[in-house]
This record gives structure tokens, C-alpha cells and sequence, in this order.
């Protein structure tokens, strides 16, 4: 069975580790970003299944960078963190 592959974006190093040690047993996490910039590549680049996003980032916030990755015609889940 394929795991579900995820992209983490947040711009706190403590969380996105405490979410890799969480998930990775289960997903794959395919890359860890820390703005919203970065996420938009990214997300182009691997093309995961989810992306678990913080709102606040830095250079360009969670919200308006995944309506860009939607814009783009990147079909993704997306779990947004506060």
C-alpha cells in the first residue's frame, strides 16, 4: 500500500521535527519548508498529497500560498496549523 505523501510547511523548526517524528512512521514526508514562498515551489516540485501549512509564515503566509498552489491546478489536501 502507498503511503500518503506530505509536505510540512511552518517556519517553527520545533514543530515541523515534532510532526515529522509523529507522522513518519505512518507517511512519507517528501520536504519541510519554512515560508510560503518555498511551499508554492515545492509543493510544483513534489506534488504531495497533503500539505500541513501554518497560517503564519514568513515572506508570504500559508493562506495566500495555497491559493496560489490551487491557482497553479495543484489538486492537494491541505491541513492549515494556528
Amino acid at each position: 500500500m502507498k503511503k500518503v505523501r506530505i509536505l510540512l510547511a511552518d517556519d517553527h523548526k520545533f514543530i515541523t521535527d515534532s510532526l515529522k517524528s509523529i507522522l513518519q512512521p505512518t507517511y512519507e514526508i517528501v520536504g519541510v519548508v519554512a515560508d510560503g514562498h518555498k511551499l508554492i515551489k515545492e509543493a510544483a516540485k513534489l506534488l504531495p498529497d497533503v500539505i500541513i501549512a501554518d497560517i503564519s509564515m514568513p515572506k508570504l503566509n500559508g493562506l495566500d500560498a495555497i491559493r496560489q498552489i490551487k491557482k497553479e491546478g495543484i489538486e492537494v489536501k491541505t491541513i492549515f496549523l494556528t
